[in-house]
């Protein structure tokens, strides 16, 4: 399997309040957007705050696929796969608002 990289990013979960996105900082305060408002508003705002779980079931999906590379009978495999895809459809369908 292929090493793991630090993210720079601040890790999930991200949480949005009015126009403001918050997660694990010493503020708390992640980002406030100032862009007008209007109907895609909401849901660009909601996908923002998604981003790190979207990028998490991406990550998963990839290190599954290292185990097919190395085995694809083992039961790793099988279960690292079962769970990525779980974690993909669910990262999804909550982007899919």
């Amino acid at each position: 399997m292929k090493p793991e990289t630090k993210s720079a990013h601040t890790p999930g979960p991200w949480k949005l309040r009015g126009r403001t996105i918050y997660g694990k900082t010493p503020s708390g305060r992640i980002v406030t957007l100032h862009s007008g408002w209007d109907e895609s508003f909401e849901a660009n705002s909601h996908l923002l705050v998604l981003a790190p779980e979207l990028l998490e079931s991406i990550k998963f999906l990839l290190k599954a696929n290292d185990c097919l590379c190395d085995d694809p009978h083992s039961s790793e495999f099988k279960n690292f796969w079962v769970e990525a895809l779980s974690k993909a459809h669910a990262a999804i369908a909550k982007a899919e608002i």
